[in-house]
C-alpha cells in the first residue's frame, strides 16, 4: 500500500494496516475501539487519536466533567504515537534555551521551559496512575557532540541553561563519555541532561488510551474525517460512518492532517519524514570496544541528527532522516543509510542487521516553535502541532493545555506557544524545494567534521 502523504493525499484512509514498527510488532495492539456508526451531538470533537488527542480527551472528561469524542481514522498508535523512538525529553520544537531567551526574554524562556517540564510530569503521572513503566529505562538523555569544534559552544549553552534556568546537566569528557556511556568514533564529548527517560511509546498509547476510556471519553477508531462544514454556528464532521455536530473542535491529528482540512490550519507546517530501524540483537560490548553501554536517549549535534537508544532487550534502535516525498518512503535506501551509519559509529556492530524498519512523517514549523492554540478565524477550533519529532512528553502536555483552553482555564495564555497561530509558510507549494536544498547543506556540514 502507498505511503499515506498529507501534502498529496486527500486524507489517511481508515482501516490502513499499522506500520511494521518493532513497537507494533512486539506489543500486543492496543484495544479496538467501534467505529462512529450513526450521528452524534457532542461539546468536543476531537480529530486524532494519538497521544495529544487522549491526552485532550482524559483531561477534559476526568478533570472538567466534558464528555469529549476522538475520531481517529484507523487503529490507535497507527501514526506517530505509534512510530517514535519512544524519548520522552524536556523539549519540543527546534529552539535551544539560548535561542529562546534571545527571541522572548527571560521570563518567557523560563515560563516555556517550565511547561516542558510539565510534559515529563504528564508523562509520570500516566505512568503512575495507569499501573505500569511501559519498559522505562533510567533516566537522563545524552547530547553527544560529533565535532571538536562544537565543544566549548555545548559546553557553555548547557552551563547557561543549567544557571539561569535550572536545566540540570554536566559535561561528559571524551573519556568518560566512552567509558561509562558510549565510544563512538564520532563522538568527541557528550552534555548529559538528568531529566528525560526512554519507554515504549505504544505501551504508553495503551495506558494513556485505558485512562482516557474510563474517565469517561468516548473513542471511535476506523472513523476517517472526510468532509467539514460549519453549520449555524456549528461544526459538522461528516466521517465515513455517521457525522459529528460539535460545539468545538480539536485538530490533534499534527503530522497526519491531509491538505485543505481547515484553512486555520492548512499550509502551516511541513511535514518531514523520519526513518527508525531496530537491530538484531546485539552481543554485550566491553567499555574496550565501540559500542553503547548506557540505555539513556542519545542524539547528536549534526545538522541532519541521528538519535539512537538500547532496548531493555539488546537491540539498538537508530534514526534520523527519510525521504522527502511520501511516495519514496518505503525505499530500502533510508534504512540501508541508517545502517551504515551505524556501522560507521559503532564498528562493533558491524555484523548486526536491520530486523525492522519503519517510517513516519513529523512536523516542522516555520519559526521552530511548536503551538498550541486556537485558530485566528475560529476560536472554537483548536489545535496542537510544530513538535519536530521531539513531542513525547510536550504532546501528553499539549492535550492537557487544549483542554484548558477549551473550557477557558489556561494559566497564562500569553506564554510564545499559546499567544499566537503557527505562522504560513510563504510559497507554500514549494516546502518540499526548500527542504531538499536544507538536506544538501546539512550533508556538506555534517561532512566538514
Amino acid at each position: 500500500m502507498t505511503q499515506y502523504d498529507p501534502l498529496k493525499s486527500s486524507g489517511p484512509g481508515k482501516d490502513r494496516p499499522p506500520p511494521p514498527s518493532y513497537w507494533h510488532i512486539q506489543t500486543e495492539p492496543p484495544q479496538a475501539y467501534p467505529a462512529l456508526g450513526g450521528d452524534r451531538s457532542v461539546d468536543v470533537a476531537i480529530i486524532g487519536g494519538g497521544y495529544t488527542g487522549l491526552a485532550a480527551a482524559y483531561f477534559l472528561a476526568g478533570e472538567y466533567g466534558v464528555e469529549p469524542l476522538v475520531l481517529e481514522a484507523n487503529s490507535l498508535g497507527w501514526g506517530a504515537s505509534g512510530r517514535n523512538a519512544g524519548f520522552a525529553l524536556r523539549s519540543t520544537g527546534r529552539l535551544a534555551p539560548g535561542a529562546m531567551e534571545k527571541r522572548w526574554g527571560t521570563e518567557r524562556t523560563r515560563q516555556t521551559l517550565r511547561e516542558f517540564d510539565r510534559g515529563l510530569d504528564e508523562v509520570e503521572r500516566v505512568l503512575e496512575q495507569s499501573g505500569t513503566d511501559c519498559d522505562r529505562q533510567p533516566p537522563g538523555f545524552i547530547k553527544v557532540i560529533h565535532r571538536d569544534g562544537l565543544i566549548e559552544e555545548a559546553r557553555e549553552a548547557a552551563e547557561h541553561a543549567s544557571s539561569r534556568y535550572g536545566v540540570e546537566s554536566r559535561f561528559l569528557g571524551r573519556e568518560e563519555l566512552s567509558a561509562s556511556f558510549l565510544r563512538s568514533n564520532s563522538a568527541r564529548a557528550g552534555i548529559l541532561y538528568s531529566r528525560g527517560f526512554c519507554l515504549n511509546p505504544m505501551l504508553y498509547l495503551k495506558a494513556l488510551a485505558r485512562l482516557t476510556h474510563e474517565a469517561g471519553a468516548t473513542i471511535c477508531t476506523g472513523t476517517e474525517v472526510i468532509r467539514w462544514e460549519k453549520q449555524n454556528g456549528s461544526h459538522l464532521l461528516v466521517t465515513s460512518d455517521g457525522s459529528v455536530k460539535a460545539k468545538n473542535v480539536i485538530i490533534a491529528s499534527n503530522a497526519y492532517t491531509p491538505k485543505r482540512f481547515h484553512r486555520g490550519f492548512d499550509k502551516r507546517t511541513l511535514p518531514v519524514l523520519t526513518s527508525v530501524l531496530v537491530t538484531s540483537p546485539t552481543p554485550s560490548v566491553s567499555s574496550e570496544d565501540s559500542g553503547i553501554h548506557t540505555h539513556q536517549g542519545i542524539m547528536d549535534t549534526r545538522k541532519l541528527k541521528y538519535y539512537y537508544r538500547k532496548l531493555p532487550d539488546g537491540r539498538v534502535l537508530f534514526g534520523g532522516r527519510g525521504a522527502i516525498r511520501g511516495a519514496d518512503a518505503d525505499n530500502p535506501i533510508y534504512t540501508q543509510r541508517l545502517l551504515k551509519a551505524l556501522h560507521e559509529m559503532f564498528p562493533s556492530y558491524s555484523e548486526t542487521t536491520a530486523d525492522y524498519s519503519w517510517n513516519g512523517w513529523i512536523t516542522i514549523s516555520l519559526d521552530d516553535v511548536p503551538r498550541v492554540t486556537h485558530t485566528e478565524e475560529d476560536p472554537s477550533v483548536w489545535y496542537a502541532s510544530g513538535f519536530s519529532g521531539c513531542g513525547m512528553a510536550f504532546t501528553t502536555r499539549a492535550g492537557h493545555l487544549l483542554a484548558q483552553g477549551i473550557t477557558g482555564t489556561l494559566e497564562d495564555p500569553s506564554i510564545p506557544f499559546l499567544a499566537s497561530p503557527l505562522k504560513r509558510f510563504p510559497l507554500a507549494p514549494f516546502r518540499r524545494i526548500g527542504q531538499g536544498l536544507y538536506y544538501q547543506y546539512g550533508r556538506i556540514m555534517d561532512a566538514l567534521q
